[in-house]
């Protein structure tokens, strides 16, 4: 008998009108959609599997369509931007909808705005949209969460297998 685990999927929801993929050539106003890249390869590292999905435009109904495919596809999501107070930020609103914000304002800086939440007994975590806020959340809160539904210790060392290139 050998003891396995499932392989944690974990969504990444890029949000806001402005953000454009990184093929698109850029108008005033744009900025180029990062964020979930950077997710991906920290959730790699944390030992999940990322699954990224389209920028959705600030819009209420598109972005709980979202997250509820990606509820329905993975075992913890993350919304990117929109975790704020502002006039479009949407996040707190359907996660709240949805299931149970459990926190919304952490006594870290950057990343004060984050939300934690739970739909379906699943973690939703609403990261700010300021690169190095969405950083610190995700090295605080995101890592140490993924950790501990994974069984790891937080600095155990990680066994990759590799081929040498030469002798």
């Amino acid at each position: 008998k050998v003891k396995v685990f499932k392989e944690y999927k974990v969504g990444i929801i890029p949000t806001g009108t402005e953000l454009i993929d990184r093929h698109t050539a850029p108008k005033i106003g744009d900025i180029i959609e990062f964020n979930s890249r950077l997710f991906e390869g920290l959730v790699l590292q944390y030992g999940a599997k990322p699954e990224r999905y389209p920028i959705v435009e600030d819009n209420y109904d598109k972005i709980k369509g979202c997250i509820q495919k990606a509820l329905e596809e993975c075992d913890m999501v993350l919304v990117n931007a929109g975790s704020s107070q502002g006039r479009e930020d949407f996040t707190y609103d359907i996660v709240e909808e949805l299931g149970e914000v459990v926190i919304h304002g952490l006594a870290v800086k950057p990343g004060k705005p984050a939300i934690l939440g739970q739909v379906q007994n699943k973690p939703v975590i609403g990261i700010p949209g300021y690169p190095v806020s969405a950083w610190v959340v995700m090295e605080k809160i995101v890592k140490p969460v993924l950790y501990k539904l994974n069984y790891k210790v937080e600095d155990e060392p990680v066994v990759v297998d590799a081929t040498l290139s030469t002798r």
